[in-house]
């Protein structure tokens, strides 16, 4: 399925000396095309999954990644323009790094190699509004030789305790007694949680040869337990754990799966029965598929449930669910170029077709979702050194459109926008009453902000899930880029207007249009000129207007020539100029005065 087209316009503005033209070229691409995030040598996206690399926080989106050099977060309020990289590790998570978020705490763990060994380490960051105070780190582990943290994912239990699930090298099983766990000597799955603020670790019983063998491992709530899910070389498994003990160890869940990649699964509490987990993951046969955890089967071969291929050529799996039991599940995943997504409200029995929701240049990788998403969920992923956003939205793309497209910039024309509506990922209209945040590059919103709390200006939606609003005019030409998003995250829409300089209205004088009802016999564009004053009157001598354009030197005084509006003596340049107003002595003007008599006289005596 090919992604939808829309137009962008490239609107440019000509001056000439008579005509503002505006010029709009139309070029096609398609709709909502993918954000980039950032771009670098070594830039990395969370290894996807169940990290979870993007929030909304306070109507901002939060995107977290690796510069290179540290684990560090960007953010935007309209999924478009993001700010700079500000820090949030203090040191580069190559081994893997996970978000989550509980209430007004925000936490990150990022995990660590180099030649001195390797770490784990968490922080925690205070939420207030659209910002980020981050508190001192802690080291949750370290160790010389054997490997800490390996894709680490960090989740917070119902009562609020971190959790942060791993696969790590020389670990000791902690948990029931039983048969074949094996030697420390190996890989093997293993959470910590944080007990009267100390970090306790609990390794599992199955043992791996290599850290890839179980390369994939994902964690949620289950009620008042959490649920540790690690894909492995030849199944899938889970651990179901409380804050002091490990309840149960019920493997196999789906025999025979063959996980080929890294963070190939990602799980999701359920919103209608709260000890099921939903699981997104990549199986034996290459399939993205899906299955539901109960969180009460403690038995050793307790099967997986609903088990249900989502297709049979993804992979890169990211589970998001809705911020109520009424929205949709989105599973987004990937195939060859493109993201595709699917959706389910409740349980997989209302799975929908599959939709493309982006088609990229290369081949994306490390896709992540939003995890509690009000409207459409942002998607973060990777292409080459570039992390990308955008929305898998289930009603397609949203337009805005400006009436009219252009508008003086005299500092009180508007211009009126209208958006198609807004949905969610179920396809269905936002609800009427919604905040929808609406910016504009040039200009300012000549409407009421409708929410005094929220940065910027918000609008309310309609029953329909649509918006409009009105831009008041600059006082400078420019070029306004309008964009709207609703304030619990989705598709973003934007389009563009153009304010131009304001020209004279129709029966001015200065317009070029000569207004014979307003008294106008010639238009010289407010100059004067050879056959036309600056105030739309051919030039007349005594009129009082000094038309240089036309040789008039003065318009009055002694030795101003009526006939001509020219100086009537002028010798050898000595009086040139006498009686112009303003810019002569009075001593010259007597003496040039005087002069000019004794002429007279002398001309009368000579007189036959």
């Amino acid at each position: 399925m090919r992604s939808p087209v829309a137009y962008r316009f490239v609107v440019g503005i000509v001056h000439t000396g008579v005509i503002t033209f505006v010029l709009v070229c139309a070029i096609g691409g398609p709709l909502h095309a993918q954000t980039t995030v950032f771009a670098g040598a070594n830039a990395q996206a969370s290894p996807g999954g169940g990290t979870h690399s993007v929030l909304l926080i306070g109507g901002q989106y939060f995107v977290f990644f690796n510069d290179g050099t540290s684990v560090v977060y960007a953010t935007s309020r309209d999924g478009v323009t993001f700010s700079a990289p500000m820090p949030a590790s203090g040191a580069p998570a190559n081994l893997s790094f996970s978000v989550a978020r509980r209430g007004n705490t925000l936490g990150l763990v990022w995990a660590h190699a180099d030649a001195t060994g390797y770490s784990i380490s968490y922080r925690e960051a205070t939420i207030a509004g659209a910002s980020l105070s981050f508190g001192a780190p802690t080291l949750v582990a370290t160790h010389a030789t054997d490997t800490r943290g390996y894709l680490a994912t960090l989740a917070y239990s119902a009562a609020g305790t971190p959790y942060i699930a791993a696969i790590e090298f020389g670990q000791t099983y902690v948990g029931p007694a039983g048969p074949g766990c094996g030697s420390t000597a190996r890989y093997r799955p293993i959470h910590y949680v944080r007990q009267n603020g100390a970090w306790q670790m609990r390794g599992y019983c199955n043992n791996f040869d290599a850290v890839r063998d179980p390369n994939s491992i994902a964690i949620a709530p289950s009620g008042a337990n959490m649920i540790i899910a690690s894909a492995l070389d030849a199944n899938m498994s889970t651990a179901i754990v409380s804050d002091v003990v490990e309840l149960a160890e019920p493997w196999h869940l789906v025999p025979a799966v063959d996980h080929v990649l890294a963070a190939q699964l990602s799980a999701a509490q359920s919103l209608t029965v709260a000890t099921d987990v939903h699981l997104l993951y990549r199986d034996g046969a290459g399939a993205v598929s899906y299955a539901r955890q109960d969180g009460t089967a403690f038995d050793l071969n307790a099967a997986a449930l609903d088990v249900t291929v989502l297709n049979s050529l993804a992979r890169n799996p990211a589970l998001s669910r809705p911020a109520t039991a009424a929205g949709c599940y989105v599973a987004a995943y990937t195939v060859d170029n493109t993201i595709r997504r699917r959706t389910f409200s409740g349980t997989i029995a209302s799975l929908s077709v599959e939709t493309t929701a982006y088609a990229t240049a290369t081949t994306p990788t490390n896709l992540s979702a939003e995890l509690d998403a009000a409207t459409a969920p942002a998607l973060v992923w990777q292409e080459a050194n570039a992390i990308k956003l955008g929305f898998a939205a289930g009603g397609g793309a949203v337009t805005l459109s400006a009436t009219p497209a252009t508008a003086p910039a005299d500092g009180s024309a508007t211009i009126a926008f209208s958006s198609t509506a807004f949905r969610d990922a179920c396809a269905t209209p936002i609800p009427a009453g919604s905040l929808v945040t609406v910016t504009t590059s040039v200009g300012t919103i000549a409407d009421s902000d409708a929410s005094t709390e929220l940065e910027g200006t918000q609008v309310f939606a309609n029953a329909s899930g649509e918006i409009s609003f009105s831009v008041r005019a600059p006082t400078t030409a420019g070029i306004a880029v309008v964009a709207a998003m609703p304030i619990t995250g989705g598709t973003n829409t934007r389009t563009q207007a153009v304010f131009t300089d304001p020209l004279p209205q129709p029966g001015t004088c200065g317009d070029r249009v000569v207004d014979v009802a307003a008294g106008e016999q010639c238009d010289s564009g407010g100059v004067d000129t050879e056959a036309c004053n600056a105030d739309c009157q051919p030039p007349r001598c005594g009129d009082g207007h000094v038309n240089v354009a036309a040789n008039e030197a003065c318009e009055a005084g002694t030795l101003c020539d009526l006939t001509t509006c020219t100086y009537e003596y002028s010798v050898g340049g000595g009086c040139a100029g006498c009686g112009a107003s303003g810019g002569h002595d009075a001593l010259l003007s007597v003496t040039c005065a005087s002069f000019a008599i004794a002429r007279r006289r002398r001309r009368r005596l000579s007189r036959p």
